[in-house]
């Protein structure tokens, strides 16, 4: 309890009652500038040092009185409580960590003053941690969405593009005027030392998320998983495949390792519906998914979108219900995302698939019900899209390793085949080139259940049968029904074909 004595060090007593007061009235959106005395200290090596140790020291006595075996001991030594009692200026401490966090997020500032507001929200994420932040009004919204802009400012650093030197020219009066816009290029040791500190203030968003309740906050919530989300694109040559191990919460894991098991704690009903905290996941993820939304190297995009689909996967694994209709709204999202160009679309197929190989039998069925709905779309992009997608179904391997029973996937299978052959009597060129190549490479594949599939249209009696209509398709993974046109029938349309 001595080491708490440390906030006697930040000299709240050269600070005016005035100044404290005028940054509660302003509810932490406007900062006047402190008194001068206090000014220069705010400046000095000792602000810079006294943030981190006074971070160490609570999340020391955190851990401390968490480790102690009695729960009634635990209640009554850690709470904000103990610390008012102790006569800490809770006012006053908030007041400078908002402002040193709101000053260093400005662009003209110098490194040493984003140094200090990254120490900052560093601590003032671990004094949230501590019991009854929101009864003695340590939680501020206003604060908290400052400090976790400070992560999303951070990230944006880190991903910054190179820009190019613009001149122009103002033909006015001739005067060539050089507009250079100021970018930061971080050197290598910039970079992985502001991938620690980043770090360092997610471990201790970990720790505050374990013992603080977002079930009151639901904004706080948003902005809470739109940050976390944005860590998650940060490169890290330590990031590895298993996201959830013994050693999360400490700076031995990487950052975005970490920033993924902040935002599976966030799962948890203290929070809120676990179905909506996954909905928001399913929001800011959604970029990381669709092609041309990164401007980054195309293996970085490619590690984020496999950790994304990764993480999806687990969510899905331990709350299939919750995360059952925010995974089939991000596929819906993506299916009316469809690309203009070939090769794009091809991609985006390719993304869609990985998406369809984390779910469950019932959410597959869903989605391939909500394929056959785009492949009757209005519009001509998003029939086209769903040939690819279907094409990719019918002529890779997917169907016969995803989640669903044998039975289903003939019938699938068939229902997508079935699909194919009444696109190839679409009213655009396009979807009908597409359908007829499918059709082409289907019928040449090795696979002998494939083949069945289409000789089965020749060995049927009705040779005159007719294609069946959509309604009749979207109903048939759940009833037997033979899809496949007659033989005479498939022939004649493939003669008006060519």
């Amino acid at each position: 309890m001595e080491s708490l004595k440390i906030f006697d060090n930040f000299k709240f007593s050269e600070l005016n009652e005035d100044w404290i007061q005028s940054v509660w009235d302003g509810e932490f959106i406007i900062y006047n500038e402190p008194p001068d005395e206090y000014l220069i200290f705010l400046e000095s090596e000792d602000m810079k040092l006294l943030l981190n140790e006074s971070c160490i020291v609570v999340k020391a006595w955190l851990q401390g009185c968490a480790s102690q075996s009695e729960a009634e001991n635990y209640d009554s030594e850690i709470s904000w409580n103990t610390l008012i009692t102790k006569d800490i200026k809770v006012r006053a401490l908030l007041a400078i960590l908002g402002y040193i966090i709101k000053n260093g997020q400005s662009k003209e500032v110098d490194e040493e003053t984003r140094q200090l507001c990254l120490y900052a929200t560093s601590l003032y994420f671990v004094l949230l941690a501590i019991p009854g932040s929101s009864a003695f009004n340590v939680f501020h919204p206003n604060l908290y969405q400052q400090a976790i802009d400070t992560l999303k400012i951070s990230v944006e650093r880190l991903q910054l593009p190179v820009k190019k030197r613009n001149k122009s020219i103002n033909l006015d009066d001739l005067n060539i005027t050089d507009e250079l816009n100021e970018t930061i290029i971080l050197l290598p040791n910039e970079k992985e030392a502001l991938i620690q500190n980043l770090n360092t203030i997610v471990c201790g968003l970990i720790v505050m998320i374990k013992s603080f309740w977002f079930k009151d906050h639901v904004q706080s919530l948003d902005i809470t998983i739109h940050g976390l989300i944005e860590v998650t694109k940060i490169e890290d040559d330590y990031m590895i495949s298993q996201y959830f191990n013994k050693q999360i919460g400490t700076l031995n894991v990487s950052l975005p390792q970490n920033a993924y098991a902040a935002l599976k704690e966030l799962c948890n009903n203290k929070h809120g519906p676990v179905e909506i905290t996954i909905t928001f996941i399913a929001k800011y993820v959604f970029p990381h998914l669709i092609y041309n939304s990164m401007d980054a190297h195309v293996k970085i995009i490619a590690n984020i979108r496999e950790h994304t689909i990764n993480f999806l996967k687990d969510l899905l694994n331990e709350y299939e219900e919750e995360a059952k209709t925010a995974i089939l709204t991000l596929i819906q999202r993506m299916m009316l995302s469809c690309p203009d160009r070939l090769e794009t679309r091809q991609k985006q197929a390719n993304v869609l698939l990985k998406l369809f190989e984390i779910c469950n039998q019932n959410i597959a069925l869903e989605v391939f019900k909500d394929l056959m709905l785009l492949s009757y779309h209005s519009k001509i992009a998003f029939r086209l899209f769903a040939q690819e997608i279907i094409g990719k179904l019918l002529l890779e391997s997917f169907l016969m390793n995803c989640n669903i029973m044998d039975t289903l996937k003939i019938k699938v299978k068939r229902a997508l085949f079935a699909i194919v052959l009444n696109r190839c009597m679409d009213c655009s060129s396009m979807v009908r080139g597409k359908a007829m190549a499918i059709i082409a490479e289907f019928t040449e594949f090795d696979s002998g259940k494939d083949k069945e599939i289409f000789l089965t249209i020749f060995k049927d009696s009705d040779v005159n049968k007719q294609f069946f209509t959509f309604h009749d398709i979207k109903d048939s993974l759940f009833e037997d029904i033979n899809l496949l046109p007659g033989s005479n029938i498939l022939i004649t349309m493939l003669k008006d074909r060519i």
